[in-house]
C-alpha cells in the first residue's frame, strides 16, 4: 500500500493546484487554447483543482508528474534567445529530474505490504482426576463418570472446536497433566486447582487461549489461591460443577485445609501444631 507524508501531503495537493493553474495560463496565450480566452482555461484549471483537493494521495502525485513536467517544456519555448534543440531538451530534462527530486523529498513516499498469518487459539479441557470424583461409590453412577460422559455427549461439539482451535485436554489432581486419554480411574492424592490453573500456564506458553473448560466438583483441597491463579491466565474459565447438591447432605466430606509445624524439630520435642479442617455434609455432634 502506497502512503505519504501526512504533514506535507495538503501542502503538497495546494502546491499542484498552483502549478495547475499556472499551467493554464501559461497555454492560453499558446495558439492552440488562445481562441479559448483566459477566464476559460483559467475554469478549466480549477475544476482540475477539484478532484486533486478531494482525493489527494495518489491522484495528486500523478497529476504533479504530469503537469511539473510540461511546465518545464513551456518554460524554454518563450526564451528571449534561441536555444539549440539539445540545450533546450537537456535544461527541461534537468529541471523535471529537480522537480521530481523534490517531490519524493516532500512526500516521502512509502510502500507497504500487509502479511496476515491466522493463529489458532488453543481451547482446553481441564478434568478433575482426583479420588473425590469416585464418590458416589456404586451403584451410584460416580462423579468421574458423569465426567466422562459429558465429554462423550459433546464429542461433536469437540470435533467443532478443533477444527478452529487447537484442542487440548488435561487432567489434575495433585499435579497437572497432559495424558492422551482420561485415565480408567480418578486416583489423584488431591484436588489442587491452583497447580492445575499454573500448569495451564506452562503449558500453553503465552499462546493465545480461547478458553478453558474446567470439569471438576469443585472441592479444592490443595495449596494456592485458584482464583488469582486463575487470573493469572488471563484467558475465560468455563466452570462445569459435577455432583449433585444432595450428595452433601448424605455423606460428609472433609479434609485438612491449612496445616502450619516447624521444618525442623528436636528429638522427643514437643512442637505446636496448627491444623484447619473443613467439613461439608450433614450436621454431626460435637
Amino acid at each position: 500500500m502506497l502512503s505519504f507524508n501526512p504533514d506535507w501531503s495538503r501542502v503538497f495537493d495546494a502546491g499542484v493546484c498552483v502549478a495547475v493553474l499556472w499551467l493554464a495560463y501559461v497555454l492560453s496565450d499558446r495558439r492552440l487554447f488562445r481562441s479559448l480566452g483566459k477566464p476559460a482555461m483559467l475554469a478549466a484549471g480549477a475544476l482540475l483543482c477539484v478532484p486533486v483537493l478531494w482525493l489527494g494521495g495518489l491522484f495528486s502525485l500523478i497529476t504533479s508528474l504530469v503537469v511539473v513536467p510540461w511546465l518545464a517544456m513551456e518554460a524554454y519555448n518563450d526564451t528571449e534567445q534561441p536555444l539549440p534543440r539539445a540545450s533546450r531538451r537537456l535544461l527541461t530534462a534537468a529541471r523535471i529530474v529537480v522537480f521530481i527530486l523534490v517531490i519524493l523529498c516532500l512526500l516521502r513516499p512509502r510502500l507497504g505490504f500487509e502479511d496476515v498469518t491466522i493463529q489458532r487459539a488453543c481451547a482446553v479441557v481441564l478434568a478433575d482426576v482426583s479420588r473425590s470424583m469416585d464418590y458416589p461409590p456404586e451403584p451410584k453412577t460416580s462423579r468421574y463418570e458423569r465426567l466422562k460422559a459429558v465429554l462423550e455427549d459433546h464429542a461433536d461439539a469437540i470435533e467443532e472446536i478443533k477444527e478452529v482451535c487447537d484442542y487440548r485436554l488435561a487432567t489434575f489432581g495433585e499435579t497437572f497433566e497432559r495424558p492422551e486419554a482420561l485415565p480408567a480411574e480418578a486416583t489423584g492424592a488431591r484436588t489442587n486447582l491452583a497447580e492445575a490453573f499454573g500448569g495451564v500456564m506452562r503449558d500453553l506458553r503465552g499462546a493465545k487461549t480461547a478458553g478453558i473448560i474446567l470439569l471438576s466438583d469443585g472441592r479444592d483441597n490443595g495449596r494456592g489461591d485458584p482464583v488469582a491463579a486463575a487470573r493469572r491466565l488471563g484467558a475465560p474459565v468455563f466452570a462445569v460443577g459435577l455432583g449433585a447438591a444432595a450428595e452433601a447432605e448424605q455423606a460428609g466430606d472433609s479434609s485438612i485445609q491449612d496445616l502450619r509445624c516447624p521444618e525442623r524439630a528436636f528429638l522427643k520435642n514437643a512442637v505446636p501444631l496448627r491444623v484447619r479442617v473443613g467439613y461439608e455434609g450433614p450436621a454431626v455432634d460435637q
